[in-house]
């Protein structure tokens, strides 16, 4: 049965879970359903993206969310939407309240670890996000349980995030890595770079020197600089880039120092990238990371900088990482999406 499916994305910004936007519509369209793409925002990286796919992107631009509402209830109606989905959380009360009124079947998007999203809104857009809408969609099976131990009992459905890994695996031993460790993520409280530079730091007064390189900007870029400088650490500051995956390509480990986190989807551009990772035991984290076989899991800098130690005099352990890894990330393929979207979409269908 072909459905006519709509998304509403709170933005169209380049973020991990805007990617997994594109993918999601891609999978859509190669299942045979129609999509269209709302976004609460003014155009973005992703947008021209999603319209070489094919689809029509519609903007709603006011602040205003009465406003919003019933222009995104004009959209669904003019489209003819069967499925409305939401793309981030915040977007999800919109969903919710279109789907009654509409009588569509809406879906709620939980791109983080349950925690976030319910502290994220007012309780009363928490109640319609939650009880409005059809089931909630999450990627991870933290996040579900979480949500379980919350007492929520909206019917909750898994679809884990993809990668694209056609052309992007790179094996270990094809050239040196030029940089040691990295540190990818927008400059924000929640993502803890200021732990990333104690941890170098603290490489370099153990007497381990690398290149070491942070891929993001935010608001908290001149603080972070201003600290590595202060630390006396050399941290080269990229920016956001489009070529992330081409750079932990160049590394020997991603650090991932976050406070909490979803479903990190840099962890599989890692693994995908041969690059071992380091990680604090956050979210969704636990999923993809097992301690000692597919990358390594630490609470501090102290057990960061002994992983660190450890691996430097240990070639075989290297090789056994990524070789797990990669393992972990063909459970991630767009094949794997494909397959596991076109159960949901079979089921939403009846």
């Amino acid at each position: 049965m072909k459905l006519r499916i709509m998304f509403l994305a709170g933005t169209l910004r380049k973020g991990g879970a805007e990617k997994q936007l594109f993918y999601s519509v891609k999978t859509c369209i190669e299942l045979g359903h129609q999509v269209t793409v709302c976004t609460l925002d003014h155009s973005g990286y992703w947008e021209e993206k999603i319209r070489d796919l094919g689809v029509t992107v519609l903007s709603i631009t006011s602040k205003n969310r009465l406003v919003r509402l019933i222009k995104f209830c004009w959209f669904v109606h003019a489209m003819k939407a069967t499925h409305i989905i939401a793309q981030h959380f915040y977007a999800s009360p919109y969903v919710g309240i279109a789907g009654v009124l509409l009588r569509k079947k809406a879906y709620a998007a939980i791109r983080n670890d349950g925690f976030q999203e319910m502290n994220s809104l007012p309780r009363w857009a928490r109640h319609i996000a939650v009880s409005w809408t059809t089931a909630l969609i999450a990627n991870s099976n933290t996040a579900i349980n979480n949500l379980k131990e919350m007492g929520v009992c909206s019917e909750l459905i898994y679809i884990q995030n993809v990668i694209d890994i056609s052309a992007i695996h790179i094996d270990a031993n094809s050239k040196e890595r030029e940089v040691g460790f990295s540190f990818v993520g927008r400059l924000v409280e929640q993502k803890r770079a200021d732990l990333f530079i104690d941890f170098v730091t603290a490489l370099k007064e153990g007497g381990l020197v690398f290149p070491i390189r942070i891929v993001g900007d935010g608001p908290l870029r001149a603080q972070m600089e201003a600290l590595a400088e202060r630390s006396a650490v050399s941290v080269d500051f990229l920016g956001e880039r489009d070529d992330v995956q081409l750079l932990l390509s160049q590394s020997r480990f991603l650090v991932l120092t976050s406070d909490f986190e979803g479903f990190p989807n840099v962890i599989l551009e890692a693994m995908a990238a041969s690059c071992i990772v380091i990680a604090r035991p956050v979210g969704g984290v636990l999923e993809l990371v097992s301690h000692n076989k597919t990358g390594f899991i630490c609470h501090n800098t102290e057990e960061m900088v002994a992983v660190v130690r450890r691996l430097s005099n240990d070639k075989m352990l290297q090789e056994k990482i990524i070789r797990n890894a990669w393992a972990v990330v063909q459970k991630h393929s767009h094949q794997s999406h494909k397959d596991r979207y076109s159960q949901f979409l079979a089921g939403a269908s009846d």
